[in-house]
């Protein structure tokens, strides 16, 4: 066997010139350059060929650029005639926790069939999707452990709802501020998720969905509907169906499993083939209706001050928090607490070498807290 980069003059062991090059012999990233099509029936014209070719979307890492990507999309040019996709997503790679990379000589892999034994497949996609970003990014389990808690979380809310509307089908027909209010924000996040899935900001459609199920549909929304759902109010029971309808849409794609198992005790067919959410512009006016309650509630579980409400919010911040009324809140203290943060916002905005330098994330961040601080401070009087 003699091995050469191009044709040599004779064997390198006995001396012949008689040399027969093997045939058996090819690149395996050429192989892998056929992929997009050969996977389809190629060279044969078959239906899946016809239908798949080409396809929108290729997903992996920057580290195999040159050696897959851009050989498969010379090939389908040649063998194709057009390029095998349109788009191509270099999503970061997951690091082992110590930094390295994961490799089996090295020890530092990670068999996502533990995570999946352990937390859960939903709970494992959703941390994987969290931690996704341009940037190569550290394994962190805790990211795992949070998508358990969100399939917990709507799991539970889901048997609230479902254990308490037998025999009523979901149809939104919204009487209070919660319910107009929920639908908003559902229909928010859809408009949302519309833009950050096909930039493929999947980080961020991962956290969009995490509040939105934890803090506006389980802490808020169903806390607030329960005394009309234990009261029998069958409006209430098809509204909040609905609601948990679109919520599930929602949440599919990055939680499929536990979605589609709760959607099986709505409807008979699947959810991974029922349409997407359409826009509901009906309800945009209360997009920000609970907002007082809301701020009431950081403030009363931060210090135990009491807010003065009326109406609906003070109703919904009853539900919702659950105050006692113990009188012991300090006021004052709590006043200028809000006040130092405040003059602390205030003077790292009034820094240009701030406002100028850093990130526009970061300075859009303190400018939310500043206003916060405002309307706490507002609320309180000060």
């Amino acid at each position: 066997m003699t091995i050469a980069e191009s044709a040599p003059p004779a064997c390198a062991e006995c001396g012949s010139g008689e040399l027969t090059q093997e045939e058996d012999v090819l690149d395996t990233w050429f192989s892998s350059a056929l992929w997009p099509f050969a996977t389809l029936g190629w060279p044969e014209q078959t239906p899946d060929l016809e239908r798949f070719y080409p396809g929108d979307v290729c997903s992996t890492g920057r580290d195999i650029n040159f050696l897959w990507v851009s050989r498969m999309i010379w090939a389908g040019i040649e063998l194709m005639g057009e390029p095998p996709f349109a788009w191509v997503n270099y999503h970061a790679m997951i690091l082992a926790p110590d930094g390295r990379r994961m490799s089996k000589s090295l020890g530092t892999g990670i068999d996502p069939t533990e995570l999946i034994a352990e937390h859960g497949a939903d709970a494992t996609r959703y941390g994987l999707l969290k931690m996704s970003s341009s940037q190569d990014v550290r394994f962190s389990a805790g990211a795992i452990e949070e998508g358990r808690k969100l399939a917990n979380k709507l799991w539970n809310v889901s048997r609230l709802l479902l254990g308490d509307t037998r025999g009523t089908g979901p149809e939104a027909r919204p009487e209070t501020v919660e319910e107009r209010w929920i639908l908003a924000r559902l229909d928010a996040a859809r408009a949302e998720l519309e833009w950050l899935v096909p930039a493929f900001e999947f980080s961020a459609a991962a956290k969009l969905l995490y509040r939105l199920t934890f803090d506006d549909f389980c802490d808020w929304y169903a806390e607030a509907i329960k005394p009309r759902l234990y009261g029998g109010d069958e409006v209430a029971r098809g509204t909040a169906l609905a609601a948990l309808e679109r919520l599930l849409k929602l949440l599919h794609p990055v939680m499929p499993h536990v979605t589609e198992e709760i959607w099986s005790q709505l409807h008979d067919d699947r959810l991974i083939v029922a349409p997407w959410p359409e826009p509901e512009p009906a309800y945009a006016d209360d997009l920000d209706a609970l907002e007082n309650a809301q701020l009431a509630a950081r403030i009363y579980r931060r210090s135990g001050v009491r807010v003065a409400l009326t109406g609906d919010a003070r109703r919904i911040f009853e539900s919702v928090v659950r105050p006692r009324e113990d009188g012991a809140a300090d006021v004052a203290a709590e006043l200028e607490r809000v006040r130092k943060e405040l003059a602390r916002a205030e003077s790292k905005l009034s820094n240009r070498s701030f406002t100028e330098k850093a990130p526009r994330d970061v300075v859009e961040a303190e400018e939310a807290k500043r206003a916060q601080y405002l309307a706490e401070l507002e609320a309180l009087g000060g």
